[in-house]
């Protein structure tokens, strides 16, 4: 991971340096969301900037993520992941999103507290309703 000689991070510093990197990534493409949502209960944001905000936005964010290349390079890191393609990743989101959607059914549900019969029914019916949804998602990803 770095080179062995004393001005490198050895490995465990090293590994910590690109695990904090990873997660500043993640925190900024979360950052980026609210440019493309206009407001829902599910994230409780609400998209407030303005076209030219967004692009300048996106821009420092696109060199934050370049600056933290260049200085993993610096500091002589290699990433131990291999890299995989965008349909790779979209493919497997879906299928971790199926599992999650399963984690809802109203048997798997009876863990958190006797489930209504109604109130089953009507969660039974909106997880399929999600569940296809998914799978549209995925005949779509599939076209490209």
């Amino acid at each position: 991971m770095a080179d062995n000689d004393r001005s490198s991070l050895n490995e465990a510093q090293a590994r910590h340096v690109l695990a904090t990197f990873r997660h500043i990534d993640d925190l900024m493409m979360r950052a980026l969301r609210p440019l493309a949502v206009t407001g829902d209960m599910l994230t409780g944001e609400r998209g407030d900037f303005d076209p030219e905000e967004a692009r300048e936005f996106t821009a420092a964010i696109d060199e934050l993520h370049r600056r933290m290349e260049l200085a993993a390079a610096a500091l002589g890191l290699k990433s131990e992941i291999q890299p995989v393609t965008g349909h790779w990743a979209a493919k497997a989101a879906l299928r971790l999103a199926g599992i999650a959607l399963s984690e809802l059914e109203p048997k798997r549900m009876q863990a958190y507290g006797e489930i209504r019969a109604e109130a089953a029914q009507k969660l039974k019916q909106q997880i399929e309703l999600l569940q296809q949804a998914l799978r549209d998602t995925e005949q779509t990803l599939q076209q490209y």
